[in-house]
């Protein structure tokens, strides 16, 4: 009777360490094309980052745990000796077997005799994960399972379930082109998560701002550098496609912004009498993308581009020595324009269409300094950079405490970061701006 347990247990530890199922698991329907209605139904709760189900149970990957090699060991003891040795052999390779599977080759565990291999499965039995010395140890076959988990919910959850990826690059993918490229902000991702392009963000004239773009091609070049200054930021995505096998998930970051705008600046909430975000709210952005005139940032999935006369009182430089991608910022949000139509070539979105400052989020040091500078008054300054918009230039005049900023019509630009002299053509009490021109760009 006990080599029969043998036989039976060892057949259900074999089943158990079987391939993993078919590569694909999860998709989320398509979004339909076209122009979407302009009544929306009312917005339900979403979920950013949330976990899966207490519960809930995952049928996604057969999970083989050192349990089942530990209820081997036990049937083991009451085998017969003749036979001992060859079951231990046969259970201790199929446990090599799957820790090499698990460590990719980086890790095995030798042969062990039944007392050794006795003492390693009561050592780390738990039903946690891996466990020595009180301590449980998850390995990489726990991570994907868990993490399998949790992408499956999020693409049964689509409509309302936002996931947060770290952008670590921008590559080639065979089904769908350049894709921006992250991991979940979890312990230890495994899955490789994948944007397109086109899915990315909402690309407006100001993106190709002084690009030569001639075909597609370019367009694609440009769009793919655009991407690459995301590195190392957060974004919102909702996940549309889950590949087991290969570890990796394909997103929408324009979804993730749609249920956003929906949520933060349409909604409505019970008790409320406007959306949470209006013109004039002041909320936390990230940085995303740095040049050396203009910064853009990200407001719930919101971008928007700030140009330099409103992201710092003064300025002691270009904007790229100042803010840095995935740092985050306060905005003052000045115009919101709720129900902006965003179009590609594949589907349309309803987003939030933004105008922010930065600087006016925050007190002007700048004011305490404005008297110091009259109308029709000749000053030195020092030019810092060209607006991309006008032509005009940024300058600035004073030193430390008593610095101030003046947008230039210049005559002549002269070198950037020269000495030059400015005539203040205007002031603006409220807003303390100067402006002018310059009328001596060769002065050193």
């Amino acid at each position: 009777m006990a080599r029969k347990n043998v036989v039976d247990e060892t057949a259900k530890v074999k089943e158990s360490l079987s391939a993993l199922p078919e590569d694909s698991i999860k998709e989320a329907p398509k979004k339909k094309g076209g122009r979407p209605k302009k009544v929306e139904a009312p917005v339900e709760d979403i979920t950013i980052d949330g976990a899966p189900a207490e519960g809930e149970e995952d049928s996604l990957i057969k999970e083989t745990t050192i349990e089942d090699i530990a209820a081997e060991v036990e049937q083991l003891e009451i085998a017969d000796d003749s036979n001992e040795d060859e079951e231990i052999k046969e259970v201790m390779d199929l446990f090599q077997k799957r820790i090499a599977e698990i460590y990719s080759g980086k890790r095995s565990i030798r042969r062990a005799k039944k007392g050794s291999l006795k003492k390693l499965a009561s050592e780390y039995q738990t039903t946690d994960g891996w466990k020595k010395d009180g301590i449980v140890v998850k390995n990489e076959f726990d991570y994907i399972r868990e993490e399998t988990a949790l992408l499956a919910q999020a693409v049964d959850n689509y409509s309302k379930e936002i996931k947060t990826i770290h952008v670590t690059g921008v590559e080639p993918d065979d089904e769908i082109g350049w894709v921006v490229v992250g991991q979940l902000k979890i312990e230890n991702p495994q899955y490789k998560i994948k944007v397109g392009l086109s899915e990315f963000i909402a690309y407006t004239q100001a993106d190709l701002s002084g690009l030569e773009i001639k075909n597609n091609h370019d367009l694609t070049n440009a769009f793919r550098d655009i991407a690459s200054r995301w590195i190392g930021t957060d974004i919102q995505v909702v996940i549309t496609k889950v590949y087991q096998k290969s570890l990796t998930a394909y997103a929408s970051r324009l979804m993730a912004s749609e249920l956003l705008a929906k949520y933060y600046f349409r909604r409505v909430a019970e008790g409320h009498k406007r959306p949470a975000f209006v013109a004039g709210s002041k909320v936390k952005a990230q940085i995303v993308e740095v040049k050396r005139d203009r910064v853009r940032v990200s407001v719930y999935g919101q971008d928007a581009w700030v140009e330099a006369n409103e992201c710092l009182w003064v300025f002691e430089g270009p904007l790229y020595n100042v803010f840095k991608p995935g740092k985050w910022v306060n905005v003052l949000i000045l115009e919101c324009n709720k129900d902006w139509l965003y179009e590609n070539h594949e589907n349309s979105y309803h987003l939030a269409k933004l105008v922010v400052s930065i600087k006016q989020s925050r007190p002007n040091p700048a004011a305490k300094n404005f008297e110091n500078y009259a109308k029709g008054g000749i000053y030195e300054a020092r030019p810092l950079f060209t607006q991309h918009n006008n032509g005009k230039v940024m300058c600035t005049m004073g030193t430390a405490e008593k610095q101030i900023n003046i947008l230039c019509n210049p005559s002549s630009t002269g070198v950037l970061g020269n000495k030059v002299k400015v005539m203040v053509d205007g002031k603006d009490e409220e807003t303390c701006k100067l402006w002018g021109h310059i009328v001596d760009p060769n002065l050193c």
